[in-house]
């Protein structure tokens, strides 16, 4: 009318087209906002009533509620789920649908068979016969666009009309295009189906079908298939409403990346008691738009074993909900609160109604219930009445915070990556089986399969992507979990590419900056030393990733605890970094009780010392850490240091020998120690050397 203004901003006036007076404006539902393209002027159906408000009568003005429904709340996901809680935050009647059915003694032509029990506990097929598959009425098509769903025909805008009322998704079968047997079983073997948004999809073992014969006709819970879809001609059909596994569908439909409103729906959990309700309600709307001959012989195939149909109880006490609230509700508060969401309250337990069996599992979910209707701002504030005592830190949360500080003041910089690494880095860095690795069952991406079993991948991930962006010199370490079968260890990893040196000016700073493996190595020594703990650093058989002749393990006593080397370069140039990296991984539980202890002085011994040399000469083939070995399992306690200061090598020694010059320094905390007491000590050692080794005293 004059004075009214439309979807696009246009005014309405009283005007003059071709001579005649028009007053008012005859609107397409473009013009009107309710659809985004039209062909012409909005033409009604012929038994719209006359002369009422049809901005009221077309939704034109309906007010959405956009509501984000979390995942343990499957019973919000429609009309009725949301209005049951308004309705009891409100403290108003709740209304439901009046269902009233004329069923015929029409014979239902369809057999089904329910393969998978568990996977399906109930199954309802309804036989309709006689519709007039037309257009849907005004106010149905204008919710389901309002909802976000295509109008398509009365026979479908049906099925998804109750799907958002009752949450219960509906499939229809053109019973024409369908056999007489169905069937609800796995895929089997790997199959095709062309769904209803007419793409090609293969299934496997995995996902429940719905079989016609030996066609798959369905995927269950997801969507249908095109060779029985319903079309303008269909005038008969095969209702189906079943309640299908939540787990299966979501597998389902992840495997397909295929998820829909129904799917949504199955996988967050359905009631099962609103199964045959929802489809009494779809027969009773076909009856009544579409003029449809509803059988009374329904296939229903149920499993009463399933714990669905059992009745849940739950223990309840109102002055526990309260002392663990921290209420004062009363206890008709209390009971109103629970009846008013379908909960049916008894002595000294609770009742859960049908739709809250998966999202209530115990008395503190009553007490949630009780304090949201109630309102949280119910809940007083209390502050505490005792003193706040700190935990005292663990021993391993101490020794973490050590090596943080360490190795931050060191020039290290703290790496924190992810736990999972791929398939092939797991067989590239550890030599043994995949089996023994903890493999995920449904990872996010292939290269993130496997729970790592050292921090080395990681690492050199990191150091890959700071090489091709021209970064040549590194310095990083992490403090993170290892994976092992079914256990995990903290460790600690650090590694230097390049130098910390980068500014060598003189041969002997160039000499240093070169060896990053004895820069690490001093690194861990100074770290070692802090925490007053004693490790040594002794030869052992490099493994594929790391370098054959420049590796050491790590050794607490006897216990290997992790090892130090350079990389391997064969590995190097396969992550295409061209500078070399030191490497360093050890276990830090091993360390926890040893570093716990507070560091004490030790005053200087006021005795002087002595020293004693030993040359020795050696196969080359000999380590440093071979002769280190046995001197500290023979040495007197006296001993306090022991150092090289010489290798010689020449032809009078021999092609394969070499001269290695080792020092000793002697002295005792109690006294002066006695010429006769050290020459005994040493002599005894250097017997225990020669007998031990290939080696010889010069």
């Amino acid at each position: 009318m004059p004075g009214g203004v439309v979807s696009g901003g246009l005014h309405i006036k009283s005007a003059k087209l071709r001579g005649v007076d028009s007053h008012g404006m005859l609107c397409s539902e473009k013009e009107l906002g309710v659809s985004t393209e039209s062909k012409g002027i909005w033409i009604l159906d012929e038994q719209t009533p006359l002369g009422l408000d049809f901005i009221a009568y077309a939704s034109l003005k309906e007010t959405i509620f956009d509501i984000a429904i979390l995942p343990n709340r499957g019973d919000c996901q429609s009309v009725i789920g949301i209005a049951r809680d308004i309705a009891a935050l409100s403290k108003k009647p709740l209304k439901l649908p009046s269902i009233s059915l004329n069923e015929s003694s029409l014979q239902n032509p369809f057999s089904v068979t329910v393969n998978e029990p568990n996977l399906c506990p109930l199954y309802v097929g309804r036989y309709l016969s006689g519709l007039k598959n037309s257009k849907s009425p005004l106010f149905m098509q204008r919710r389901l666009q309002l909802s976000g769903i295509r109008s398509v025909s009365l026979i479908v805008d049906i099925s998804n009309y109750v799907l958002l009322e009752m949450g219960q998704p509906l499939h229809a079968f053109d019973a024409k295009k369908c056999s007489p047997n169905f069937s609800i079983e796995n895929a089997g073997s790997l199959q095709s189906i062309r769904t209803l948004d007419s793409e090609m999809r293969k299934v496997d073992s995995d996902c429940l079908v719905i079989k016609n014969d030996e066609s798959i006709v369905a995927l269950a819970g997801i969507i249908g298939g095109s060779s029985t879809e319903v079309d303008d001609s269909t005038d008969s059909i095969f209702l189906e409403a079943a309640y299908f596994d939540a787990t299966a569908i979501r597998r389902s439909a992840k495997k397909l990346g295929l998820r829909t409103e129904s799917s949504v729906r199955f996988e967050k959990g359905l009631d099962i008691h609103t199964v045959e309700q929802a489809s009494k309600r779809a027969a009773q709307l076909l009856q009544e738009y579409a003029h449809a001959t509803v059988s009374s012989d329904i296939r229903l195939v149920q499993n009463r074993k399933s714990p669905l149909f059992q009745t849940k109880h739950i223990p309840y006490n109102h002055n526990q909900i309260n002392a663990f609230l921290g209420t004062s509700y009363s206890e008709n508060d209390c009971e109103n609160s629970l009846k008013s969401l379908g909960f049916t309250v008894h002595k000294n337990s609770v009742e859960v109604p049908s739709w809250r069996q998966k999202d209530i599992e115990s008395w503190p979910c009553l007490a949630e219930e009780i304090a949201r209707l109630q309102g949280f701002d119910s809940i007083p504030s209390t502050p505490s009445s005792n003193f706040v005592l700190l935990d005292k830190p663990s021993s391993e949360s101490d020794l973490i915070s050590k090596i943080h500080g360490f190795f931050a003041t060191n020039g290290f910089s703290e790496l924190c990556t992810y736990p999972m690494i791929s398939v092939e880095e797991a067989r590239l860095f550890d030599e043994t089986n995949l089996n023994d690795h903890c493999v995920l069952e449904n990872p996010i991406t292939p290269e993130l399969a496997v729970m790592r079993a050292s921090l080395l991948p990681s690492h050199l991930n990191i150091h890959k992507h700071h090489s091709t962006r021209q970064m040549s010199e590194s310095a990083f370490f992490e403090i993170a979990k290892v994976f092992h079968n079914n256990s995990e260890q903290l460790h600690l990893a650090a590694s230097i590419k390049g130098s910390f040196y980068t500014d060598a000016y003189t041969p002997q700073h160039n000499a240093i900056r070169s060896s990053m493996f004895e820069q690490l190595k001093g690194v861990f020594e100074r770290f070692i030393a802090q925490i007053s703990v004693h490790c040594l650093c002794l030869s052992g058989i490099a493994p594929n990733w790391a370098h054959p002749s420049i590796y050491a393990d790590i050794m607490l006593g006897n216990q290997r605890i992790g090892s130090l080397s350079l990389l391997h370069p064969a590995l190097l140039k396969r992550a295409d970094i061209s500078e070399s990296i030191a490497y360093l991984e050890l276990s830090v539980q091993p360390l926890v009780s040893l570093a716990s202890a507070r560091p004490q002085y030790h005053a200087f011994s006021a005795f002087p010392s002595t020293r004693r040399d030993i040359a020795l000469l050696v196969p080359k083939t000999l380590l440093y850490s071979d002769i280190l070995k046995v001197i500290h399992k023979f040495k007197h306690k006296s001993v306090k240091d022991v150092f090289i200061f010489d290798v010689f090598e020449s032809e009078k020694l021999g092609k394969d020998q070499r001269s290695i010059a080792i020092g000793f320094i002697y002295q005792d905390d109690k006294g002066t120690l006695a010429d006769s007491k050290v020459n005994g000590a040493h002599e005894n050692l250097c017997q225990q050397l020669t007998k031990a080794l290939p080696v010889s005293i010069r």
